[in-house]
């Protein structure tokens, strides 16, 4: 953990399944409440778990070590893998620490993806600050059942997104006066978030943050001309 931190990685943890004696032989307790290693090293960040209510879930583990929580109760389902149905459709409840801390993993690697200039101490901090206060923390910042609240990941990621930058000429093609602009040819943005693509069936279209948010009328075959 501390080469980890001196090379700058986030490390994620689930913080335990042992609020719950029924749970000990699982998840080798010895108290009620008791957070498990790796998660209470203090280079980690330490996850618990809520149910569909927004509340602790029962078996989550707490106490003052504990960082965020994340759904990892009755909202998360997975699938029920048997010899006659080895693909099935998602059909089963599944529950623990250990699905909650993933969810959280995944938030701070999109946060580090939309903004690559983030620490790992400046990544931490933007899912613990910006997580919500739920009803059971009566707008305290902490909690030992809840650490800083339960992430909100759209909050996180809104702070992280940068600014639009203006489109610029890709190094695929150039726009010089009576140059011929192709199908499949394309102006991309500096940030490469923003892409304005002329595409095959002859319609210019506008791509931000790979989603299309506007496109033009057909041309047809005209536009190579």
């Amino acid at each position: 953990l501390d080469y980890a931190s001196s090379h700058d990685v986030v490390v994620v943890a689930a913080a335990g399944n042992c609020g719950n004696p029924r749970n000990y032989f699982l998840s080798d307790c010895n108290v009620v409440g008791q957070m498990i290693y790796p998660a209470n090293y203090p280079q980690v960040l330490a996850v618990g778990a809520t149910d569909i209510n927004d509340n602790r879930a029962s078996f989550s583990s707490y106490g003052p070590n504990l960082d965020v929580v994340a759904p990892g109760s009755g909202s998360l389902r997975t699938t029920a893998w048997s010899l006659s149905d080895q693909t099935s459709l998602y059909s089963d409840s599944v529950y623990g620490t250990s699905f909650s801390s993933p969810i959280v993993a995944g938030l701070a690697a999109l946060y580090r993806g939309l903004k690559p200039s983030a620490s790992a101490t400046d990544t931490i901090s933007a899912i613990t600050s910006n997580a919500d206060k739920v009803s059971d923390m009566a707008s305290q910042n902490f909690t030992n059942d809840y650490g800083y609240g339960r992430i909100n990941s759209s909050r996180v990621l809104s702070a992280a997104a940068p600014a639009s930058a203006p489109l610029q000429t890709s190094t695929d093609i150039s726009l010089n006066s009576g140059g011929i602009l192709r199908k499949d040819d394309y102006l991309l943005s500096a940030d490469n978030r923003l892409v304005l693509a002329l595409q095959r069936d002859g319609n210019l279209a506008l791509y931000a943050s790979f989603k299309a948010v506007w496109q033009s009328g057909a041309w047809g075959a005209s536009v190579d001309r």
